[in-house]
């Protein structure tokens, strides 16, 4: 996790032609009480609207909605910005095809 500025730029490296570098660029809000959500970790693109819906901080945890097929297992990650943490978070998919998946690490059913 690296956090750059106008003041303090984001440095990125040439590339050669066997290699490539992937950053994702996350936004950090200061209505999210210090959550920066990643997406699943596992996908070049972390964050897509057909899995994730919903977004929400209740007690000082942030909450996504995901939906997908029964049983499907996700790796879903979270930045703690006041200690640039990264919380990865394991969830599998319900059997009504949604999971609510939070910084502390539960997964539960419902919506938000």
């Amino acid at each position: 996790v690296t956090r750059w500025s106008a003041e303090q730029p984001l440095i990125l490296k040439a590339c050669g032609t066997t290699d490539f570098q992937l950053y994702s660029i996350l936004p950090i809000s200061q209505n999210f009480n210090c959550w920066v959500f990643v997406g699943e970790l596992t996908k070049w693109v972390g964050v897509s609207n057909v899995r994730f819906s919903s977004l929400d901080v209740v007690d000082h945890q942030m909450r996504v909605y995901a939906v997908g097929p029964a049983s499907e297992k996700l790796l879903v990650g979270f930045v703690n910005t006041s200690n640039n943490q990264v919380v990865q978070v394991i969830c599998v998919i319900r059997s009504n095809g949604s999971v609510i998946i939070s910084s502390d690490g539960s997964c539960t059913n419902g919506s938000i």
